[in-house]
This record gives C-alpha cells, structure tokens and sequence, in this order.
C-alpha cells in the first residue's frame, strides 16, 4: 500500500466519519483499502455486516491488495498539523507511515476482526 492524498481532503473525509461515530458512541477503527480505480476506500462498521464505506481520490504509487486498520481519532489528530500538502502514505508492517514536508509520521496499525475479513 503506497499512495498520495492532499491532507486536506483526507481530513475532511475522516472528520465527516469521526462525526457519525463520535455521535454515536461507537468503535472508532477504520480500515483503509486502495481500490483499483485510484480510490481509498475507507471502511467503518460495527461488524462484517454493518459497515460503511466511503471512497477518496488518491494517486496510487504501487497498487497491493494490503489494508491498513487505524484509529480514526489518532489519525484526524494527526492530519491537523498539516497544512494543505501533498502527503505520501506507505505501509510497512505494522504502521502507516505519512512522508510529510515535515519528516515521517509513523501510525500504528492493529489487526481488526470486523473489518480484515
């Protein structure tokens, strides 16, 4: 999994999700997918059959069939401090790394049962 996204869009996509659960007092685990149509597919859901999807449009730099679970909350609080940039997101193992004018920002990953099926 290795794609670009302005800062700024990924933001307001997640921001308008975190809404939705934070409203709700549900899970807050997302899962990032790149479909093959340059998209990053963002997946919450309480478990296999209730989930929402939601699509951003990315810059894929290398296509994998990888996907990347995450707190929504770490990464929306991870996305304001930047300003409207360009970012590279790779994943290597267990984190999400985020290439930034301002260096490398490494966000942890986790297994998640409802969304890795």
């Amino acid at each position: 999994m290795y794609f670009s996204v302005l800062s700024s869009f990924l933001l307001r996509k997640l921001h308008t999700l975190y809404k939705i659960i934070n409203i709700n007092n549900l899970s807050n685990s997302i899962t990032f997918e790149i479909s093959k149509k340059n998209q990053l597919k963002i997946i919450w859901g309480l478990d296999s059959k209730n989930l929402i999807y939601t699509y951003i449009k990315i810059n894929v730099q290398k296509y994998t069939k990888e996907k990347a679970t995450l707190s929504i909350k770490f990464m929306i609080n991870v996305l304001t401090t930047f300003s409207n940039e360009e970012l590279l997101l790779k994943k290597k193992k267990n984190t999400l790394n985020i290439y930034s004018k301002q260096g490398v920002y490494k966000i942890p990953t986790y297994y998640d049962l409802n969304h890795n099926k």
